[in-house]
C-alpha cells in the first residue's frame, strides 16, 4: 500500500495545495485590509475638507467673510488633528505599551492614583491634543493685542471648523451602519484549510499497511474490502462442506 494513502493524504500534493491557498488568501486579506485602511483615511481627511467647505460657503453667503475665513482656519486645524491622529494610529504596534492600561493594573490604590495621573499627564502631552490649546491660545492672544478682538460669532465659527472632523467622522459611523442590500460590500470567506491526520493515528494506519499481507492478485488489483470479506465467507463456506463430506471416525 502507498505511504501517502495509509498517512490519510496527509503528504499528498493537494494538501499541501490547500495550505499554500490558504496562506495565500490570509495575506491577500491583509493587504485588502490595509488598502481599506489607507482608502478610509483618505476618505476621513476629503470628508473633513468638504464639510469645513461647506460650512464656509454658507457663513459666506449668510453672515461675512471675515466669518467664513475664521471657520476655514478652524477646519484647518481640525485637518491636523485628524492626520496627527492617524499618525499615532499608525504608530501602534503590538508591543505598544499604554500607560493608562498599565497604571490600571497597579494594586495599591495611593500608587494607581499617581500612576493614572502620571498617564494622563503623558497623554495630555499627545501633539494631536495640543492643536486645540494652541487654536485657543492664539485666539486669546489676537484679542488681547489686536485692535478689533474677534467677535463671538468669529470665534463660534472657528471652533465649529475645528469640529469639521466630528461631521466626516458621524458620516463614515453612517455608512456603517446603515441598511444594505443582503451581500453587498461583503468579501468572500478566506478558503479553511483542511484538517491534519492524527500524527499516531496515521503511523500506526503505516504500521498495519506494512504488515498486512499483499491482498493483490497476479495482476496487481488491489481488492477492496468489501470484496475481501466476499472471498473469506467463500472460503469458510468451502471449508466447512469439505469437512463435512470427509469420513467420520
Amino acid at each position: 500500500m502507498d505511504r501517502d494513502a495509509a498517512l490519510g493524504g496527509a503528504f499528498s500534493a493537494p494538501m499541501g495545495f490547500d495550505a499554500l491557498e490558504y496562506e495565500a488568501g490570509v495575506l491577500r486579506d491583509q493587504a485588502e485590509s490595509m488598502a481599506e485602511y489607507a482608502a478610509l483615511k483618505q476618505q476621513l481627511l476629503r470628508r473633513t475638507q468638504r464639510a469645513g467647505a461647506a460650512l464656509a460657503a454658507y457663513l459666506l453667503l449668510t453672515v461675512s467673510g471675515e466669518t467664513a475665513l475664521a471657520e476655514l482656519v478652524g477646519c484647518a486645524a481640525s485637518c491636523g488633528y485628524l492626520a496627527l491622529l492617524m499618525r499615532e494610529v499608525d504608530a501602534v504596534t503590538p508591543d505598544t505599551r499604554v500607560p493608562l492600561a498599565a497604571a490600571e493594573r497597579v494594586a495599591q490604590q495611593p500608587a494607581r492614583v499617581l500612576a493614572l495621573a502620571f498617564a494622563a499627564y503623558r497623554q495630555a502631552l499627545r501633539p494631536r491634543l495640543l492643536v486645540l490649546a494652541a487654536l485657543a491660545a492664539a485666539v486669546y492672544e489676537y484679542d488681547m493685542y489686536a485692535a478689533a478682538p474677534l467677535s463671538s460669532g468669529m470665534k463660534l465659527a472657528l471652533f465649529g471648523g475645528f469640529l469639521s472632523y466630528k461631521a466626516a467622522l458621524l458620516l463614515t459611523l453612517w455608512d456603517d451602519i446603515k441598511p444594505r442590500s443582503a451581500g453587498a460590500g461583503l468579501r468572500p470567506a478566506p478558503p479553511l484549510l483542511a484538517a491534519l491526520p492524527d500524527p499516531a493515528q496515521a503511523l500506526a494506519a503505516e504500521a498495519r499497511a506494512q504488515a498486512a499481507p499483499d491482498d493483490s492478485d497476479d495482476d496487481g488489483v488491489v481488492l477492496t474490502e468489501d470484496a475481501q470479506r466476499a472471498v473469506d465467507s467463500i472460503l469458510r463456506r468451502e471449508s466447512r462442506s469439505v469437512l463435512k463430506r470427509l469420513p467420520q471416525n
